[in-house]
């Protein structure tokens, strides 16, 4: 027996050998017989390092983090190293050669561990998994390799059987199988897929969302760009499509583009699809990753809200107009005025027409046209604010736009004794904007000011309205300044929120209007205590460039 306690004999033959074997007769440790595969003669570094040829396969063996164990047909030990030891938790060899380890495998795993065993006997190698218990009573998973072992007439003898710990792999391997559950169940709810596209042959590596996505049974097929992929695109969105990956090539910047596709049943979904080019050492285009989104039920939802929006944006303007009518019809009522008195004064000339009434008559129906087209433009403003049409931007002179809305608002400045002041940029350039939609933000804040005023308790009650250019920023603003108390900290935190308002009346939607107007015009809006008080609201309109 090894001093070293594996089993393994201490002296051997002048040749390098592989292990004593035992022989046909048993398989009692006394019976054993050398097996040479080479000279070791043949071996000048190893014979100047070992004395013995026994002690390079001893070396080998015992240094191994791998359990090695010889056994016998019916499965007893013969040979075992450290390692094995380790595992069993037992001090010496001798407390488990000559016997089965059956005991140490987990009742659950012994079958397969048995089927194995048979399986080697009868000549073919094979690989198990299982659980093991030490007499210390640590647990491990084990993975244990085991082939025949043959004598020199080739009949098997026994098992040559390598055992690892794969307790921390098999956790690892388990701990990733979760987070790939997770992440394909993430996939899943947000509709999101990854993919992976190696260029050089043309393949396409699909998460299982993605094949959902395209409508197709996950991992059912290799798809490939310029087939399964491009092909599911309207050939309306091909091009983009194709010309935005072509120029994250050639250029190595992400892309992030939003289409169609169309299913077998020719139904069709909006995705939306980002992707990065990665290269190698010398900056070469190997692949491109990504990931692709199902979007179509929120561009529905985006659809249905902004069109909700519109609507409460149009009946914002009606409930507007509501509040202003009570000067509307007193500014109709002044011009009406005048045309009937007006007429009763024509009707009265013409009734002894002579050459000399002829002038004062044309005088009286010449200031009829002009009280009538005065009534008219006053319709006309109300005609606009009250249309429920869908946003159209067209190139608008924001200096006449805001001329238009104070002859609107005029009769809210007379009742409040409020002066208006203008401060209009001369050679204004021309901004890009729906001027309904614009007017309703003018009218929201003049009328805001105007209530301001209202209710303070200042001298001083006026209101200012300037617009100038940034043309550095490609953009036009307006302001409009009052000389009220101004905004408490408190209403300022929440100024732009919906149905947030200091007004005792109101439904606080008329800022949170105005911005999103705003917003959608690619402008901003923001607040401004000025140093010697009040208000003042400026927002910023795009130019126009469609005529540069």
């Amino acid at each position: 027996m090894s001093p070293h306690g594996t089993g393994l004999p201490t002296k051997s033959p002048s040749f390098w050998v592989v292990g004593h074997l035992p022989t046909e007769n048993g398989p009692t440790m006394d019976a054993w017989t050398p097996r040479a595969i080479g000279n070791f003669a043949a071996k000048p570094l190893m014979a100047a390092t070992f004395e013995e040829p026994c002690d390079i396969l001893r070396t080998i063996i015992e240094t191994s983090a791998d359990c090695i164990k010889l056994t016998d047909r019916a499965g007893h030990v013969l040979l075992i190293n450290a390692a094995g030891l380790k595992f069993l938790e037992v001090a010496a060899a001798e407390e488990v050669l000559g016997q089965a380890l059956t005991d140490f495998i987990d009742p659950a795993d012994r079958p397969a561990v048995e089927a194995l065993h048979a399986q080697v006997l009868a000549g073919q190698s094979g690989r198990v998994r299982f659980g093991m218990t030490g007499r210390g009573g640590m647990h491990r998973l084990l993975e244990s390799t085991e082939s025949p072992m043959r004598n020199a007439h080739g009949a098997i003898i026994g098992k040559v059987c390598v055992t690892r710990d794969v307790t921390q792999q098999t956790e690892l391997e388990q701990s990733l199988l979760i987070s790939q559950r997770r992440l394909s169940e993430a996939q899943r709810i947000a509709q999101i897929g990854d993919w992976v596209w190696e260029l050089d042959n043309d393949t396409i590596t699909w998460s299982d969302e993605v094949y959902r996505i395209f409508g197709q049974r996950p991992q059912s097929f290799t798809p490939r760009y310029h087939s399964e992929f491009l092909e599911a695109i309207p050939p309306d969105d091909r091009q983009r499509v194709e010309e935005a990956v072509n120029e994250s090539l050639r250029t190595l910047r992400p892309y992030n583009v939003k289409h169609r596709i169309r299913l077998a049943d020719q139904s069709e979904r909006i995705v939306r699809e980002r992707g990065e080019v990665v290269v190698d050492e010398s900056g070469r285009p190997l692949r491109m990753v990504g990931t692709v989104q199902d979007i179509t039920e929120q561009v529905r939802v985006e659809d249905q809200l902004r069109s909700l929006q519109d609507e409460l944006t149009h009946l914002a303007r009606l409930v507007t107009l509501g509040e202003m009518a009570s000067g509307i019809a007193h500014e109709l009522n002044q011009p009406l005025t005048a045309i009937a008195a007006y007429a009763v004064a024509a009707g009265a000339s013409l009734a002894a027409v002579s050459d000399a009434d002829r002038t004062s008559c044309q005088s009286l129906l010449e200031k009829i046209e002009v009280q009538a087209q005065r009534a008219g433009e006053i319709i006309r403003r109300i005609r606009q604010m009250s249309r429920g049409a869908p946003s159209r931007q067209q190139r608008v002179d924001a200096n006449l736009l805001a001329r238009d809305v104070l002859a609107l608002l005029a009769p809210d400045f007379r009742l409040g004794r409020i002066q208006v002041v203008t401060a209009l940029a001369a050679d204004l350039p021309a901004v890009s904007a729906d001027p309904i939609q614009i007017q309703q933000v003018l009218v929201n804040l003049l009328r805001n000011a105007v209530d301001a005023l209202n209710v303070s308790s200042s001298a001083e009650r006026q209101i200012e309205l300037a617009t100038g250019s940034r043309r550095e920023a490609g953009a036009v603003w307006i302001r409009v300044r009052d000389t009220g108390a101004g905004l408490s900290p408190a209403a300022q935190a929440s100024l732009f929120e919906a149905f947030r308002t200091t007004k005792p009346t109101g439904l606080g939607l008329g800022l949170a209007i105005s911005r999103r107007i705003v917003e959608a015009h690619n402008g901003q809006i923001w607040h401004e205590t000025p140093p010697e008080g009040g208000a003042a609201f400026t927002f910023t309109l795009p130019l126009d460039h469609s005529h540069v």
